[in-house]
């Protein structure tokens, strides 16, 4: 899936946008190939990656956190 459309979106509203994306299967590009996309294995690499991705998403909001001197304790 893309996330064009909500960059757009979100440029127009004057947002700073951040994105990343989880590559999970190959792309179909090829009309004779008969493999297609399984929304099964989509997930499995998902959750396999999960702790990855939990440990990569921490990282940047505190660093985030940090740069911007966000205190969230209020």
């Amino acid at each position: 899936m893309s996330t064009v459309h909500e960059v757009i979106t979100a440029r127009h509203c004057d947002l700073t946008v951040f994105a990343f994306s989880l590559i999970t299967n190959l792309c179909a590009t090829d009309y004779d190939n008969q493999d297609e996309a399984n929304h099964e294995e989509v997930m499995d690499v998902g959750k396999m990656r999960q702790p990855l991705l939990q440990e990569f998403v921490s990282r940047i909001v505190q660093r985030l956190k940090k740069e911007l001197n966000l205190d969230t304790k209020k």
